[in-house]
């Protein structure tokens, strides 16, 4: 069972870092999916840097990878702090689990 948590621990610790790396390198703002008259349409929504009013652009079909990396961008923001809670409860799990089965051999 220990070494089960242990390889959970690496694998969250290696996603995350994965997650921190994505999110590091994508634009800023977010994607926004319509659908009207049965076509889905995509808009990147951001700040102006001039104005800090939020802005919409259409994200042509030629741009359609715009629209994948930031869907999932908030895939990413929306899963991170799952996976360090996740992450921190396992490590305090192993860590209470080790003092137990140390208390153990002391008896």
């Amino acid at each position: 069972m220990r070494k089960t948590i242990e390889n959970q621990i690496a694998y969250l610790k290696n996603t995350l870092a994965q997650i921190e790396y994505r999110l590091k390198n994508v634009p800023k703002g977010y994607l926004k999916i319509q659908a009207r008259k049965g076509k889905v349409y995509y808009y990147h929504h951001y700040k102006a840097k001039d104005t800090k009013l939020v802005q919409r652009k259409y994200i042509t079909r030629k741009d359609a990878q715009l629209a994948q990396v930031l869907a999932q961008k908030g895939y990413d923001e929306r899963v991170k702090p799952l996976l360090q809670k996740e992450l921190k409860e396992l490590e305090s799990f192993l860590k209470n689990t080790m003092k137990i089965e140390w208390m153990r051999s002391m008896i």
